[in-house]
């Protein structure tokens, strides 16, 4: 890809890839040399770092997550697969690269004195996340690096599809609830249903649901032979297997 295509492709993305940097640089002198980076369950700073790693950390780790998502459709074994889902990957990229984004403003802001729950910012910006993720999750095709990756959905392309379809609508659904409780659900109560939330309805169901259709004996999409070949061909076959 050209340099010119590339930026006009990614953009968006490299837009917030930068703007940390920028304020980081705008606002270095006000900033402590302290940087809180870490939170226990109670939402109390438990770890510091310094003022280089604590503001410049997530931005770096940011920077070569992007890299790392345009070079996975180039070693996957599947890669060509990756073409029928473009803008699905595309946007789970940009909202990746938007998250860690936010989760550093968020500490940032903290660092200069604003009153911030890091962790209730995390559960509601991961919640958020899992929401657009259920968007786009269900027109993911079959890949060795993305998507709900277990021995059964990786073996069968129709489990894959009937998976990703169901993990999708529970996302959004879960995702909603969640969004919903929080309205009237705070503090450690709501960090508790966040983890079950995320154990359950992220992870755990979509697993169980793979295995059922793999014991179920869920098989591939059946391939029409008279629509691949001509029916000339088809029935020169029959022909021959009859003389």
């Amino acid at each position: 890809m050209r340099t010119k295509e590339f930026i006009k492709s990614e953009w968006l993305q490299m837009l917030i890839l930068l703007v940390p940097f920028v304020f980081a640089g705008l606002f270095w002198d006000k900033f402590p040399d302290r940087i809180p980076t870490h939170w226990n369950f109670r939402g109390q700073v438990d770890a510091y770092s310094g003022k280089y790693f604590g503001l410049l950390w997530l931005p770096v780790v940011n920077i070569g997550l992007c890299g790392l998502f345009l070079v996975l459709p180039k070693i996957d074994p599947r890669k060509k697969n990756y073409g029928l889902f473009r803008g699905p990957y595309k946007a789970f990229r940009v909202v990746m690269t938007l998250f860690m984004a936010v989760i550093f403003f968020t500490i940032a802001l903290v660092s200069l004195g604003y009153k911030l729950s890091v962790p209730g910012v995390i559960c509601y910006t991961s919640i958020l996340l899992f929401l657009v993720i259920g968007n786009y999750i269900g027109n993911i095709r079959p890949n060795w690096f993305v998507g709900i990756r277990t021995p059964w959905t990786l073996d069968n392309p129709e489990i894959w599809r009937r998976t990703h379809r169901m993990a999708g609508r529970l996302l959004v659904a879960s995702s909603m609830v969640m969004l919903l409780l929080g309205i009237v659900v705070r503090g450690r109560l709501f960090q508790v249903l966040f983890f079950g939330y995320v154990i359950a309805f992220v992870a755990l169901v979509p697993t169980v649901y793979s295995y059922v259709l793999h014991r179920r004996g869920t098989a591939e999409p059946a391939i029409n032979d008279s629509a691949v070949k001509p029916s000339g061909e088809a029935e020169a076959t029959d022909k021959d297997l009859k003389a």
